[in-house]
């Protein structure tokens, strides 16, 4: 079984990944268990909300505020680098092609509807201008 980390690593260009590696690095391991743990939660209770808001109006308020705790988890992982957020990008659009441990670790985030919700609404965020 191929090691899920070995496996992302696919998605990232060498600097991204020596960033996100460096990221980590910064952290003591027990930061870094604390982090993934709240992160989890975080995602966890948006995809809920997000759920549970699926008839919304993507231009709404309420889907509008959905998109910016979207952008807050993500850029809490990223440090707002782009090279990390391309990757992050590739590697949840390659989502189907992952290894089974590692489909089974996020299964509760590949929900279709919630991903076409969330990219209708920062569409129509972009539209606002």
């Amino acid at each position: 079984m191929q090691d899920d980390s070995e496996h992302l690593k696919q998605y990232y260009t060498d600097e991204a990944w020596a960033a996100l590696a460096r990221r980590q690095a910064e952290m003591t391991p027990e930061q870094r268990k604390a982090a993934a743990e709240e992160g989890t939660r975080a995602w966890a209770a948006l995809f809920g909300d997000i759920e549970a808001s699926l008839g919304e109006d993507p231009a709404g308020p309420k889907a509008q505020a959905l998109v910016a705790r979207w952008k807050a988890l993500v850029e809490s992982f990223t440090g707002d680098d782009r090279g990390i957020s391309a990757g992050l990008k590739k590697a949840w659009a390659d989502q189907s092609n992952w290894p089974a441990t590692l489909q089974r670790h996020t299964a509760r985030f590949a929900n279709p509807n919630v991903w076409a919700f969330i990219e209708s609404a920062v569409a129509a965020k972009r539209s606002q201008g």
